[in-house]
Parts: structure tokens; sequence; C-alpha cells
């Protein structure tokens, strides 16, 4: 594949966000369905990454995942901010949270926009 330097760079940011969650859900004892879902998720949302790049692959099927995928993602948010209101945790825990769910943004953006890309946008 042939993508710049700072999407590879994105890419590993959003498979250690997608690893960090199924190993804090595994080592908090919570249920692994939602890790694994949102593990998915990110996949969705790198896929989108590389089809933005690749300018191909970006289709109404990819469309349809990634709006699935946008909506799992805030739940899991609104799921999150309603979980930090409730455990007052700690401002670091806080700021990873946020960051957590910042660092999705760009590549719904991305995938989106290779889906009006591929649709002649």
């Amino acid at each position: 594949m042939n993508l710049p330097v700072w999407a590879w760079l994105y890419l590993l940011v959003l498979a250690l966000v997608a690893s960090g969650g199924v190993v804090a859900s595994r080592g908090a004892g919570r249920p692994m369905r939602p890790a694994w879902l949102h593990l998915v998720v990110i996949g969705v949302f790198g896929a989108g990454v590389v089809f933005f790049f690749q300018r191909a692959g970006a289709g109404i099927p990819f469309a349809i995942a990634l709006l699935l995928a946008t909506l799992v993602q805030a739940r899991r948010s609104l799921a999150d901010a309603g979980e930090m209101r409730d455990r007052n945790l700690a401002a670091p825990a806080r700021i990873g949270v946020a960051l957590r769910g910042l660092a999705m943004l760009p590549a719904i953006a991305l995938g989106a926009l290779a889906v009006w890309g591929q649709q002649g946008g």
C-alpha cells in the first residue's frame, strides 16, 4: 500500500486504541463482547483511512458499514461520558477517555470523504 507516513502512524494509533480497549476490558473483568465490537468499529474506521488514500473501494457497502460504526462509536462515547460522571475518575483517566474518542474523528471524516469521492463528489 502506498500511504503517507502520517497515515501509517494514524493507523498505528487506531490499532493501539483498539488493543488498549480489549486489554482494559479483560483486565477489568467486563464482558468482552463490547470490546470486540469496538475492535470491529475501529477496523472500519481504519479501512476508511486506507480507502481515502487509495481512492478506491469505498462503495455503498462501506458507506453503510461506516454509518453503523459511527453510530456504535457515538453510543460508546455517551456511555463513557456517563461512566466518567458516575465513577468520579481522576483527571488523567478522563483525559485518556476523551482523547480516545477524539482519535476516532479524523478516521470517520476520511472514511466519509472516501465514500464521497468514490460516488463522484
